[in-house]
């Protein structure tokens, strides 16, 4: 007895022995209670006496659930003599949740394993009480839990997702969800299903809670990216309609101006003058106007090319996240995450660093290496060039340094690339462009 208590003591719930014929015969938590008929209520007894083999796994009783380990009992001559038990109770598994993950748990076990009147037999080895997460389930209640936490605050915490648990519960495989309470703490819930060890079906489940600051970043930053591509639409819609405004107004003043020239009478060569300065600053304009409609395609060709990287980034996230809510994460997996997070963002702002240098529109001389003036030019149309299927191909045999102007260098090759792509878009043939210098 002595032995049992400290067995007790470390998860052991119970010894107990049964004839063949399911009969109990010895119980170590009950020596006194003796031959009663097992046979509807352990079909784990029941099973290791048909067959002579042994079960273990998941099971409820009479008085209580438990992880049970079934064995055959042979005497010295090898003659069958009856089945023995050796089962481990959930709370020890509770508690070592507790203390290795820090995290709540609970066990959630189903009403249609015990009689409807059952609940509230006075033998319950496991005290049970209605749970907050579902209708159909009862939850052990231990030292560890408390009704007010467990069952009142839960069932303020779950009633916006109780649809989705059933829901989740129903397809018979673990899942976790969140939610969040009235303070806006974000709780992470894992379902764990537990089999019972002779029938196929799920007899309980595992409930743990944690609460996950993890979540809330990542909604926070979902939203901020959300934020950030409409702002970048925005921005491109209000390019494209002052382009298109200025080209028709800048059409119906090269109209005006081509009138009045052929009424100049006096004055020519002042007039001349005059009007040839005006042109100037038309040529001016227009030369502005065409770099913005360059610039809205290249807005364009930029939010075309972030989305692969940002969803990478979100897929990666969120990847991250359920595997540290299912407890899966390994160290391995979180490196190589980030440093693919990382390397995505890196893209981004190079992507963004080289849109800034084009629209800079410095007019100072300057000296610049020509391989990574075109470098940056294919970076600026790389969208382009994938969606239209085009080959650049690439001869470049000296590092040449040019002294002159950077941005307007840009321009020309970008007005080139889009002449050449609007012939190439007619022809049916392969789309190749060559880029080369000569020696």
């Amino acid at each position: 007895e002595i032995k049992y208590k400290r067995l007790k003591m470390k998860g052991v719930l119970q010894y107990h022995f049964v004839f063949p014929n399911n009969e109990s015969f010895f119980r170590f938590h009950k020596p006194n209670k003796y031959g009663d008929d097992l046979t509807n209520y352990r079909s784990d007894f029941k099973y290791t006496n048909k067959t002579k083999k042994g079960v273990r796994g998941f099971a409820q009783g009479r008085t209580a659930h438990a992880f049970r380990n079934v064995y055959p009992l042979f005497n010295k001559e090898n003659i069958y003599i009856g089945a023995m038990e050796i089962s481990f109770s959930s709370e020890n598994l509770q508690d070592n949740f507790t203390l290795i993950s820090k995290m709540h748990t609970h066990f959630l076990v189903n009403k249609t394993i015990f009689d409807a009147n059952a609940w509230n037999r006075d033998d319950l080895i496991l005290k049970y009480v209605q749970s907050a997460e579902h209708k159909n389930y009862m939850m052990t209640m231990t030292k560890q839990h408390t009704y007010q936490k467990c069952v009142v605050e839960n069932r303020l915490r779950l009633k916006p997702i109780l649809n989705e648990i059933d829901t989740n519960i129903k397809k018979t495989k673990p899942f976790s969800l969140y939610t969040k309470d009235t303070y806006n703490n974000t709780t992470s819930i894992a379902f764990l299903p537990i089999y019972g060890n002779v029938e196929n079906k799920i007899l309980a489940w595992i409930v743990a809670y944690e609460e996950n600051k993890f979540i809330n970043t990542t909604l926070r930053n979902t939203f901020y990216i959300r934020i950030t591509l409409f702002t970048i639409l925005l921005v491109l819609f209000y390019f494209i309609y002052r382009t298109l405004n200025q080209k028709e107004i800048l059409e119906k003043l090269v109209d005006k101006k081509t009138t009045q020239l052929k009424d100049i009478n006096e004055n020519l060569e002042q007039r001349i003058i005059i009007e040839v300065e005006k042109s100037k600053k038309i040529e001016k304009r227009l030369s502005q106007s065409e770099k913005l409609v360059s610039m809205g395609e290249m807005i364009g060709n930029i939010a075309h090319q972030w989305r692969q990287p940002l969803s990478v980034i979100s897929s990666s996230a969120t990847g991250m996240q359920l595997q540290k809510m299912t407890g899966v994460l390994e160290d391995k997996e979180f490196f190589k995450t980030c440093e693919s997070i990382n390397n995505n963002a890196q893209y981004l702002s190079n992507t963004i660093d080289d849109f800034r240098n084009f629209i800079k529109g410095d007019r100072e001389k300057s000296i610049f290496n020509l391989t990574d003036n075109i470098d940056s030019f294919l970076h600026l149309v790389e969208s382009s060039i994938k969606n239209h299927q085009i080959n650049i191909i690439l001869e470049l045999n000296n590092d040449i340094n040019v002294n002159g102007f950077k941005n307007e260098l840009t321009q020309c090759f970008i007005n080139i690339f889009n002449n050449s792509k609007d012939i190439l878009k007619d022809l049916d043939c392969d789309r190749y462009i060559y880029l080369f210098q000569q020696k």
